[in-house]
């Protein structure tokens, strides 16, 4: 008995182990791409060490890009983006939690199906009313956009997380005199953290790698959003594989650090979207 527990404990090790490998390596891969010499990229067999490693592609995007100006164009959709969106799809979840009305559930089926929807049929409708509001190459337009296409999943998850936290407990609060916009804000916002953490998260990873709206409504290099800077390494007759990834290790490690600190929120959260009150 003892022994087949530790060949169990010893099988769940490999697989988290095997797992995390396969995890973990493109972002090896990325890596020893961007410390190798561009002539040296495409040689067979691929060098998992290499021992010809520098930093050129890192000084050479750092030096002749405006890589740290796209960076900041990329923070600052972000951050106007969440903090219009988790507040609309917090609202949207909590009204169609807690209040009955006839479609209450073709609503989240509709949400879902919007979210299905791909940025690319939704671009040239956007652009058209983008246009007539003079709104191209504006980042207001980018953040709206954003925003439309986050939303809908958003506004799912935290029904689902709105659904696992007792109604019981808005009552006592409004017994004790709270009002109903008060008992949310003081009673359900602090037990539903986790899924507001993780809409956040998911809002952030979602407009942070968003290129179809950035490309058709951003221009002028000053101006690009990161995805646009990186695939402007991509040219007519040659790729420089080693500055995209250079580049494209640069933008993924504030994603990285972001997850590592709130992992365990986005966890409960999309858990507890799962759940039925």
């Amino acid at each position: 008995m003892v022994q087949r527990s530790r060949l169990n404990t010893l099988v769940v090790y490999v697989l988290v182990i095997a797992t995390l490998a396969v995890l973990l390596f493109p972002l090896y891969w990325m890596l020893v791409t961007a410390l190798r010499p561009g002539n040296v990229l495409l040689s067979w067999p691929p060098q998992f060490f290499p021992a010809d490693a520098s930093l050129t592609a890192f000084r050479r995007v750092i030096e002749e890009t405006l890589i740290f100006r796209w960076f900041l164009n990329s923070t600052v959709v972000a951050a106007v983006t969440i903090a219009i969106a988790v507040p609309i799809s917090s609202l949207a979840g909590y009204a169609m939690s807690r209040f009955s009305y006839r479609g209450v559930n073709e609503t989240g089926f509709l949400l879902l199906v919007a979210r299905m929807l791909p940025a690319s049929l939704l671009i040239i409708p956007l652009y058209i009313i983008f246009a007539n509001m003079g709104l191209i190459n504006n980042y207001l337009s980018l953040v709206i956009a954003n925003t439309t296409f986050v939303v809908p999943f958003g506004a799912w998850m935290m029904k689902g997380f709105f659904d696992s936290i007792p109604r019981d407990l808005e009552d006592a609060a409004m017994i004790d005199g709270a009002s109903a916009f008060g008992a949310l804000l003081r009673v359900v916002v602090p037990l539903s953290l986790p899924g507001l953490a993780a809409t956040t998260i998911y809002c952030a990873i979602l407009t942070w790698g968003e290129f179809v709206f950035a490309t058709t409504l951003i221009s002028g290099e000053s101006r690009w959003t990161g995805p646009i800077g990186i695939a402007a390494f991509n040219q007519q007759y040659q790729v420089s594989w080693n500055d995209i990834m250079a580049a494209s290790l640069i933008f993924v490690i504030p994603v990285i650090v972001l997850f590592a600190f709130l992992e365990r929120y986005l966890v409960q959260g999309i858990a507890a979207s799962g759940v039925k009150g």
